[in-house]
């Protein structure tokens, strides 16, 4: 049982090492230019591992030197040279990987397939308890393989150095609030309140032209005697006044005299 879960596991990554490669294969074959390749792909060869970074390197260093010089220069053409014969061992380690991979698979699969054919023979209750540990054993592995995901992403999130950090936690000294002082708002405001009124008044007065009364007009026509002063009526006062009233007039002369 232990065995046909191992060989399941296996097979599995046989395969995806296959498709990588595979990819791989293609992508090289159908690069044209000189583009760098991917890196870390997963691929378990390390001669393919070692010769795409060699690849790259010598593709960056070329870009480098053809922003001051051009493709005739013979350091250029040796590099491309270098590049091209890396290119050829890249596929020829690709191809072999690819066909060294499919036996693999190949024969992994005939395993596999004489596993389950002993399985499927044995009675239905021992095929069922081999499929639900075999189920058991996969879920296992993915969440040992989670777990270990999880604790790499804690390592690398404890090891970077946070951007800011705290030194002592903020305290008051006082329960009071630091600003506004009610104290200094409560004066401004009676002192406003008694400076508004009290300056529109003497606006308000320093601004009046009219005369309002006989005490007011002596102060301007000193040497005019002033005969009397008419009170304003209002309209509830029209009664004292008649229509067949006569009224005298008067009127004041240059020379000060009084004529009725």
């Amino acid at each position: 049982m232990n065995v046909g879960v191992a060989n399941q596991q296996e097979l599995a990554n046989a395969r995806n090492q296959l498709n990588m490669a595979a990819s791989m294969q293609d992508l090289v074959q159908q690069q044209g230019g000189y583009e760098v390749l991917p890196t870390n792909i997963g691929l378990a060869n390390p001669t393919i591992a070692s010769t795409t970074d060699r690849y790259n390197t010598l593709v960056l260093e070329r870009k480098r030197l053809l922003k001051s010089s051009n493709e005739k220069n013979p350091v250029i053409v040796n590099l491309d040279q270098q590049i091209a014969g890396l290119k050829s061992s890249m596929q020829s380690s690709l191809s072999s990987s690819v066909n060294n991979l499919g036996l693999t698979v190949n024969s992994l699969s005939g395993q596999q397939a004489r596993f389950n054919s002993k399985i499927y023979s044995s009675p239905a209750n021992e095929r069922a308890l081999r499929d639900i540990t075999r189920q058991q054993q996969t879920t296992e592995s993915l969440y040992l393989y989670l777990l270990q995901k999880r604790e790499e992403a804690q390592i690398s999130a404890a090891s970077s150095s946070p951007k800011s950090k705290v030194v002592d936690k903020a305290y008051s000294i006082s329960k009071l609030p630091v600003s506004p002082k009610k104290s200094i708002i409560y004066l401004a405001s009676f002192i406003l309140g008694l400076l508004v009124p009290f300056s529109i008044i003497y606006a308000k007065d320093l601004l009046d032209n009219k005369i309002h009364n006989m005490h007011s007009l002596e102060k301007f026509v000193k040497n005019i005697p002033i005969l009397g002063e008419l009170p304003k009526l209002s309209k509830k006062d029209e009664k004292f006044v008649v229509k067949e009233d006569k009224i005298s007039t008067c009127r004041v002369i240059a020379n000060n005299s009084y004529k009725p």
